[in-house]
């Protein structure tokens, strides 16, 4: 998805490139004058619209952002609390400060290198 917006800004990128250089008379004479006449064209925002006298486009985009945000902190809030942890390994009984050291990549023995614990999620062969 990256890439596909990376893309569309390289190709928009290169639009503005040619335009301007097509505006300063760097391909001909006839483009510099199609150029000008594409300067001229205005268009009117016709889709802003109002329900009991609120702007529906900022209202809608703002209560995405408030969905957005408390996800967000749904998520965080997870991670932070162990929740996820406990949901992963339900039956690993280790100390809170204990789930940080977990899947590190370094066996770190003790209750955390146990089956209930998947071996230190994998880290103890």
């Amino acid at each position: 998805l990256f890439k596909d917006f990376a893309a569309m800004a390289l190709i928009a990128e290169l639009d503005n490139v040619g335009f301007y250089l097509a505006n300063h008379g760097y391909f001909g004479t006839a483009l510099k004058v199609d150029t000008d006449e594409a300067r001229k064209v205005t268009f009117k925002d016709k889709s802003f619209k109002k329900f009991c006298n609120i702007p529906m486009r900022p209202t809608i985009l703002f209560s995405i952002f408030l969905v957005m945000i408390s996800l967000y902190i749904a998520v965080v809030w997870g991670q932070v609390s162990g929740d996820y942890f406990y949901a992963k390994v339900p039956n690993c009984d280790i100390p809170f400060e204990s789930i940080a050291k977990f899947g590190d990549g370094k066996c770190d023995g003790g209750l955390l290198n146990r089956f209930q614990c998947n071996f230190d999620g994998g880290d103890c062969d």
